[in-house]
């Protein structure tokens, strides 16, 4: 028997939950899967509280149908892409955005819109906002990237990485 209506189980669990799964994620590009392994757990028991599932019930379509909720890989994905949107259009503070360099020159890739990607000697370069974030945006398509407002390129880019 379940004491919150679902809605109200949603509301709480967003605001306790969810929020600091997702505070501060985007250091999280380049992290160990065993690590993001551990916040997707977190997230599975949030949904099978909402609903009241138990420990071996499948959850993975609950997320994606019904909470709207993204794998934990994707969520970090999800906020590079994001902080990369708003520095090249100007919504971000100025140290982010001068991370985020586009591609100069007659090459196609600077007519797509890429953004250099930084020589790295180690592998803690790849975690860097400065390689993380170009790497992201450089493999997401144009249809995304052209989005006119943040609120529609949060919906395409989270239709993009359901779909991927």
């Amino acid at each position: 028997m379940k004491a919150l209506p679902t809605e109200v189980a949603k509301a709480v669990v967003n605001s306790f939950v969810v929020t600091r799964v997702d505070y501060c994620n985007a250091l999280l590009a380049g992290a160990a899967v065993y690590k993001l392994d551990r916040l997707q757990m977190v997230l599975n028991t949030a949904a099978r509280l909402i609903y009241g599932l138990g420990k071996y019930d499948h959850i993975q379509h609950v997320l994606r149908d019904h909470l709207h909720w993204l794998p934990m890989s994707q969520r970090v994905k999800f906020k590079l892409c994001l902080l990369t949107f708003k520095s090249i259009h100007g919504l971000a503070p100025r140290y982010i955005a001068d991370l985020c360099r586009p591609v100069t020159g007659s090459r196609r890739s600077a007519t797509r819109g890429d953004l250099v990607v930084p020589a790295h000697v180690t592998d803690f370069g790849e975690w860097a906002f400065a390689v993380a974030a170009p790497k992201e945006w450089n493999k997401l398509p144009t249809s995304v990237r052209d989005s006119p407002s943040v609120s529609s390129f949060k919906a395409r880019l989270k239709t993009y990485l359901f779909s991927a």
